[in-house]
């Protein structure tokens, strides 16, 4: 829609020219239905007058009065209200006030002191007015509080010594990758009591296992161990990849009995020495002449030392002991039960 000019066709210097209000604009571009129509307008689509004989644009046939405007503006911000911001919206409401309460006075008497108490009112109310919205049905769903469902810890027997426990798990499975945070239930692989101390009995059970969990008790009582990312298996090299961690658990409260509490020690991506499992041992991270989890084959004796892989505390330290600030700190520890967990995905 092309934009034009209107200009008077005859001058009255008694009479000065209204200014057009915005709502009339508004109306005349679109936003809303106008019942002033331009000559000028109509004459440039449909008339055969010829514009550049006279100079001229013709004019509308009476000049709006104030009344007028002030159902246009009326008209135009009903119609255009969509268009508007809630805040714009307040706006334009207090404008319809004022406009009402100016419109029993004439143009050039000043307003009441009750007009302007009105206007303030009704201003006040505009400005803060509430603005509902509609709840969507697509809203998430509330968790109301309740904790995800317990690990379902299969194929222990009863009277068999307990290393991992509900707690213990719960806490692990937050710091599993998805496809093992996801699995139904944890499957006992290999544990000293039920299967027999034989490095090789383990080896042979875990051979096609996948992701799987170490936990060592020690004979001090601590709890501690490591995801792997694969089996444990006969290499003469590391293999695995990052999302191997190692962890210890401990007890949130000094007053309690049981250790409800885990702290991990993640891939820090200083090296790739992740697992290594040998004839004599088993090894879970490495570097510059140490191991943070190191097992004899004997299920006898082993070692934790912080390594450059997962920058490691000692595992059988409580996170509060001093020794785990020191750089090279590592701890030698006595095992006391052994198992590996798989995940039933």
């Amino acid at each position: 829609m092309s934009l034009r000019k209107y200009a008077s066709t005859e001058s009255d210097d008694s009479v000065p020219a209204q200014p057009r209000s915005l709502a009339s604009r508004l109306l005349n571009f679109g936003f809303g239905h106008s019942d002033h129509s331009y000559s000028g307008h109509s004459s440039e689509h449909g008339s055969g007058h010829d514009e550049s004989d006279d100079g001229r644009h013709q004019k509308d046939d009476a000049t709006p009065d104030s009344s007028s405007q002030s159902e246009d503006l009326q008209t135009a911000a009903t119609t255009s209200k969509y268009l508007l911001s809630p805040s714009a919206m307040a706006v334009s409401t207090a404008h319809h006030h004022m406009d009402d309460a100016a419109g029993t006075h004439s143009a050039s008497s000043d307003v009441s002191p009750a007009s302007e108490e009105d206007t303030a009112r009704a201003t006040h109310e505009a400005m803060n007015t509430p603005i509902t919205i509609p709840h969507s049905n697509t809203a998430p769903a509330a968790t109301h509080g309740h904790s995800r469902p317990p690990v379902h810890l299969l194929g222990r027997n009863e009277d068999s010594p307990k290393i991992m426990t509900a707690a213990i798990a719960g806490e692990l499975r937050s710091l599993l990758p998805v496809q093992q945070r996801l699995a139904k239930s944890w499957r006992l692989v290999y544990s000293m009591d039920q299967h027999g101390i034989s490095f090789n009995t383990m080896l042979a059970l875990c051979s096609r296992e996948g992701a799987m969990l170490l936990a060592v008790k020690d004979t001090k009582g601590k709890v501690f161990g490591a995801f792997l990312n694969e089996s444990l298996r006969l290499s003469p090299t590391f293999y695995g990849q990052g999302s191997c961690f190692l962890w210890k658990a401990y007890r949130s409260n000094p007053q309690s009995r049981k250790k409800d509490a885990v702290k991990s020690f993640k891939y820090t991506g200083d090296n790739e020495y992740f697992v290594m499992c040998d004839p004599d041992f088993m090894a879970v991270g490495g570097g510059r002449g140490k191991f943070g989890l190191w097992i004899k084959s004997d299920f006898l004796h082993g070692y934790s030392a912080r390594c450059p892989t997962f920058n490691n505390d000692p595992l059988g330290l409580d996170p509060s002991h001093p020794k785990n600030a020191e750089a090279d700190a590592q701890q030698e520890f006595v095992v006391g039960h052994f198992e590996i967990w798989a995940f039933n995905t």
